[in-house]
């Protein structure tokens, strides 16, 4: 389960990448925030998101994957410039419930709930 949940994610990044550089040649289209530039600003917020992941995984064991998970994603929504809370909190909250149901749930797999919790 593990490879295919990775087989996924890796086939949505790579769709997401294709089609930024199609719509980053043809700036007629809309396509992603003109904003998210790789220049100063661009370069900015992919070190703060390299930062937010090296933070998540140095404190995965201390605070736990559904509390690390939801503030990953909150931090990482709010670095690409997302504002709106209720669709941070519901993204948030969904990569939190899925991995649970799947693993929890269905496959019995504990994922780390922390040295905080325990």
């Amino acid at each position: 389960m593990p490879r295919i949940w990775s087989g996924l994610l890796l086939l949505t990044a790579t769709t997401w990448l294709v089609r930024s550089f199609l719509h980053a040649q043809r700036p007629d289209t809309p396509g992603p925030d003109p904003h998210l530039s790789l220049e100063r600003d661009g370069i900015h917020r992919v070190g703060l998101v390299i930062l937010s992941l090296v933070v998540f995984y140095l404190t995965l064991g201390w605070i736990g994957y559904f509390v690390g998970t939801f503030f990953l994603i909150m931090t990482n929504m709010w670095i690409i410039g997302y504002r709106r809370w209720f669709g941070m909190i519901a993204g948030a909250a969904g990569f939190v419930v899925f991995p649970w149901a799947v693993f929890g749930t269905l496959l019995r797999i504990q994922l780390p709930p922390g040295s905080w919790l325990t």
